[in-house]
């Protein structure tokens, strides 16, 4: 090669560099000062400020080292507290996590009722939190909840499970499995359908023909990946528990079972609660790719797997019957009780009886009175907004930002995926305060900008998109820039088209997160004109339908219905989505 085409290459190849760089720059620039405003500057700053004797609204401080650490660890709740979030993370990681690999084979191990399956098991992941938490406070009554009820009907005499200390921690505990075991086994079933099939021929013709061989030496080790992303998921979502403990117990009897996010919440919020209105602020209160469609490349679930009722044998299929509808009664059943108890007037309720369905239905009088006593539909239609903003402003920063971490090559992508990463471990709980401190300077709390701005970056979101990209072949890509398209441009009108799958399934976990937030919105907004569902709820369990199960139900059933529809019509779609994104491994 001569010199002259040496330099012309050398040229070339630094022209595309400093092309690249700039697109990321456009694509990934956003993105990345969102994440340094969010979230590196909110952690940088509780580190600098737990070294300190910082008071809100101070013009100096004085850095003290680790005297606040030693006060913390010092402080008997506080251990208490991080004891309990222990015990709970110990019960809940390997329960949910077993029993959602054992739902997800039994799902694949036949085709019969598949979908109903699915969407059975999947629905705690989909209703909103506060409502199931009062729910299942209602269940979990000593004297009428269905529970003791039941107990009782085979002469069994239940405990009070929310305050007798020997069981509320456990019986915390087993509510959490109950809402993180349909997460991990639709994460489990993408796995199981990224397996090869060739994979398993080749077992079958070395001999490996029984199930759990099979299971032992193609299953397991190829579930690898997707396993630990579950158990860290898993793990991040049980140490961040709050909704469901401080809504049921506020904390356990005297405060003696509460976690490590309620403590942290329940002392940084109250004192800078009680700073901030001395001063007059009222802001608390609380491809497989190309042009094909996506139902042409969803990939076929593995024939060892996948069998049919005749392949498992007529033993084998009813038995597999059997376990999945008795996980699926229990699944279901609080769901059951809410609508069934929206139906029925407030003495059939408290007669201390197990009865299912009403002798007199008050199906009007429940539901109208939701209506005339809290401002639902103003609650519902806040969180349609602010659930379609985030969503909206999510897919505009994060997916170029995915697209830039996926296929570009830029000094500095390593250092970012890095921080992205990071982000999957950092819970909203640990950054809240700076972002509230913030807020409060800048005058938005209790404004729907409150609500919607910490959430426009979600790492989570750029992580997903991200595993998606890089199974779009480059090829495609290449081809559309000879066409002489920008890289903004391939975002936007190649590969936003090609990532529906994953966009959608992004979408639901976003919307599910956001519709049923309660940490957040209790604290960066007081005017009840903008209450969400889930404070909405809370709101009014507290003031108007404490007592009054039977609306109280109603009111439940109304802030969940939304979401179990909306995951009804888009079931396949998810399911498709967080196969491609490489959530798997």
């Amino acid at each position: 090669m001569s010199l002259a085409k040496a330099n012309a290459l050398r040229v070339a190849h630094g022209r595309r560099d400093l092309r690249e760089m700039l697109a990321a720059l456009a694509l990934a620039g956003p993105a990345g000062a969102l994440i340094l405003f969010f979230l590196i500057a909110p952690l940088v700053s509780i580190a600098l400020l737990s070294l300190s004797d910082y008071q809100l609204g101070a013009k100096s401080l004085t850095f003290i080292g680790l005297d606040n650490y030693t006060s913390m660890f010092g402080d008997r709740i506080f251990r208490r507290s991080l004891q309990n979030t222990l015990v709970y993370v110990a019960v809940v990681v390997p329960v949910s996590v077993g029993l959602g690999l054992g739902a997800a084979l039994l799902i694949e191990a036949g085709s019969s009722l598949r979908a109903f399956y699915r969407t059975v098991y999947f629905m705690p992941v989909m209703a909103t939190l506060i409502a199931m938490a009062i729910v299942w406070e209602f269940a979990l009554h000593p004297s009428f909840g269905l529970v003791n009820l039941s107990l009782k009907a085979i002469g069994v005499a239940g405990p009070d499970w929310l305050q007798d200390r020997r069981v509320v921690l456990y019986t915390l505990a087993g509510i959490g499995i109950w809402q993180s075991l349909g997460f991990n086994m639709v994460l489990f079933m993408a796995g199981l359908q990224s397996i090869p099939r060739d994979l398993y021929e080749a077992a079958s013709v070395d001999g490996v023909n029984n199930g759990w061989d099979r299971f032992r030496t193609v299953t397991w080790p190829m579930l690898g990946p997707v396993s630990l992303f579950v158990i860290v998921i898993t793990a991040i979502r049980s140490f961040q528990v709050f909704d469901t403990v401080q809504v049921m117990t506020k904390g356990g009897p005297q405060s003696r079972h509460g976690g490590a996010a309620l403590h942290h919440v329940q002392r940084g919020f109250r004192v800078l609660s009680h700073r901030l209105c001395r001063r007059g602020d009222r802001g608390v209160s609380g491809f497989r790719a190309g042009t094909r469609a996506a139902e042409d490349v969803v990939p076929r679930p593995p024939g060892a797997l996948r069998m049919n009722a005749r392949g498992l044998g007529p033993v084998a299929g009813a038995l597999r019957h059997v376990v999945l509808m008795a996980g699926a009664i229990v699944i279901v059943s609080p769901f059951v009780w809410m609508l069934l108890s929206s139906f029925k007037p407030q003495s059939e309720i408290l007669n201390g009886e197990l009865q299912f369905l009403p002798q007199r239905w008050a199906i009007v009088e429940n539901y109208a009175q939701v209506w005339s006593r809290v401002q639902m539909g103003r609650f519902l239609l806040n969180g349609a907004i602010v659930t379609a903003t985030i969503f909206a402003l999510q897919v505009l920063v994060n997916l170029p930002c995915a697209y830039a971490l996926a296929k570009l090559r830029f000094r500095g992508r390593r250092a970012l995926f890095g921080v992205v990463l990071l982000g999957l471990l950092i819970p909203m709980h640990a950054t809240a305060i700076p972002i509230y401190i913030l807020f409060h300077h800048a005058g938005i709390l209790n404004t729907y900008a409150a609500l919607i701005l910490p959430f426009t970056i979600s790492v989570f979101g750029i992580f997903m998109l991200r595993q998606f990209f890089m199974t779009v072949p480059d090829d495609l890509i290449d081809a559309a820039r000879i066409d002489g398209m920008s890289e903004i441009g391939i975002v936007w009108r190649v590969m936003l088209p090609t990532a529906i799958p994953a966009v959608t399934a992004f979408g639901i976990f976003s919307v599910v997160a956001h519709w049923n937030d309660y940490f957040w919105p209790l604290i960066a907004v007081s005017s009840k004109d903008l209450y969400t569902p889930p404070l909405g709820v809370a709101y009014f369990r507290l003031n108007d339908g404490g007592t009054d199960f039977g609306v109280l139900m109603a009111a439940a059933t109304m802030v969940i219905l939304p979401l179990v529809v909306a995951f009804l019509l888009a079931q396949r779609r998810f399911i498709e989505g967080v196969t491609f994104t490489g959530l798997k491994g």
